[in-house]
């Protein structure tokens, strides 16, 4: 296996930057909006996990 750092970001710094995106943005409406925070803050969780299941059983599948 090389040692030589990749050139480009990898499917999972895209991962995380879809989860991390989802829980931020899901924070934000909740408190800019009417939305309570504990729904939108859910709601954005809820998202975060989707994707990293996806992003799991497209590894394994």
């Amino acid at each position: 296996m090389s040692v030589r750092p990749l050139v480009g970001p990898t499917r999972y710094d895209y991962q995380l930057g879809v989860m991390g995106m989802s829980l931020v943005c899901g924070g934000a409406v909740g408190a800019l909006s009417s939305i309570p925070l504990y729904v939108a803050g859910s709601l954005g969780a809820l998202l975060a996990a989707v994707v990293l299941v996806v992003g799991t059983v497209t590894e394994f599948a």
